[in-house]
């Protein structure tokens, strides 16, 4: 559900005490509480008191830090938006850019940057901010996380507390002169990957890197036959790709994750591996009911996809040699023999 917000339904959440029935009395659980919906009564959780509350509106007014400094805006509310709820009400993805955010093409591509906050009720997962870049009116996203601005929030009394000041520390530990400074030195780093050519026996050896793949030629039928059917996905998307380099690599794969419905969840999901080096170090699983992913899978595979493209700046295109002199490597070479190897015998 898609929702803008002249019209989001920032509804009641009532946070009550929780009581228990014993021989026809009811005695409070001291140690719990209930989070439910006000309108409907939809009970989101039954959790420890230790768990506290924060609301949706909440999560996005601390944000306004961000919204001052980055787009120079009184509040993420003045922003371009979207919101996503989920399991009614429970689960919230909420993302805020600026569509008049001027910026110089990468190729005939805008890139602008975006601010991601989820939250919830149910007490999946902890309050994340997260930002990041993306390509103006692209089809999919791409949250290409820098400057590390990035923030995960317990639901503590002291998480709720410090938002403000933890996101403020965040953005002192970055140097930047503008609001487009910061933006200027992404792009520039972006536009080395256009001159980084690709050829096309290296785009599923490169896939199968991503994808972290361990498939042994003594694998099951299936898992070698679920492979196939990734690289016909893929190969429907390269075939229309004008040239070959790793940026339209990342478009081209960003496009997959958002409608392929060959691969299964991630294998590691819990907010503990969100970070950067983490998500490197991924893998993906997949099995024989083919389905799309879900919009969180989505989002963190997305994340996942531009750390990937991260570690080929820092390790193909901005190599340096033992003397620390610029020496970029060819990106076989990055790529290594196994992933040749596999798809020889994946195919």
């Amino acid at each position: 559900m898609t929702i803008t917000l002249d019209n989001y339904p920032y509804f009641k959440v009532l946070d009550q005490d929780t009581y228990f029935e014993f021989q026809g009395k009811m005695y409070p659980c001291k140690n719990f509480h209930t989070i439910a919906r006000e309108d409907n009564m939809f009970v989101f959780a039954v959790l420890r008191r230790s768990w506290i509350l924060i609301r949706y509106e909440e999560s996005v007014d601390e944000a306004d830090v961000l919204a001052k400094r980055l787009f120079e805006k009184s509040s993420l509310k003045k922003l371009s938006h979207e919101y996503n709820l989920m399991n009614n009400g429970a689960e919230c993805f909420m993302k805020f850019w600026d569509k008049d955010f001027i910026t110089t093409p990468v190729g005939e591509d805008y890139w602008l940057p975006v601010v991601c906050i989820f939250n919830n009720y149910n007490g999946t997962g902890a309050l994340r901010y997260d930002f990041g870049f993306q390509i103006k009116d692209f089809e999919s996203n791409i949250i290409f996380e820098d400057l590390n601005i990035n923030l995960k929030v317990n639901h503590t009394i002291k998480g709720k507390n410090n938002i403000y000041n933890n996101l403020s520390s965040k953005l002192d530990n970055i140097e930047f002169k503008s609001k487009t400074d910061f933006i200027n030195r992404f792009i520039k780093k972006v536009k080395k990957l256009i001159n980084q050519s690709l050829g096309k026996s290296e785009v599923f050896p490169l896939v199968l890197k991503f994808l972290n793949a361990d498939i042994k030629e003594k694998s099951k039928k299936t898992t070698k036959d679920i492979y196939k059917n990734i690289k016909k996905e893929l190969d429907s998307l390269f075939d229309d790709c004008d040239k070959l380099n790793i940026y339209n690599f990342m478009k081209e794969m960003s496009k997959f994750i958002e409608t392929t419905t060959t691969l299964s969840d991630l294998k590691k999901d819990d907010d503990e591996n969100d970070d950067e080096e983490n998500l490197n170090d991924t893998t993906i699983i997949v099995n024989t009911n083919p389905q799309p992913l879900s919009w969180q899978k989505k989002l963190k595979m997305q994340k996942q996809l531009g750390a990937f493209i991260n570690r080929i700046i820092k390790e193909v295109v901005e190599h340096k040699d033992e003397n620390g002199e610029l020496d970029p490597l060819l990106i076989k070479d990055w790529i290594g023999d196994k992933y040749f190897k596999m798809t020889k015998f994946i195919i």
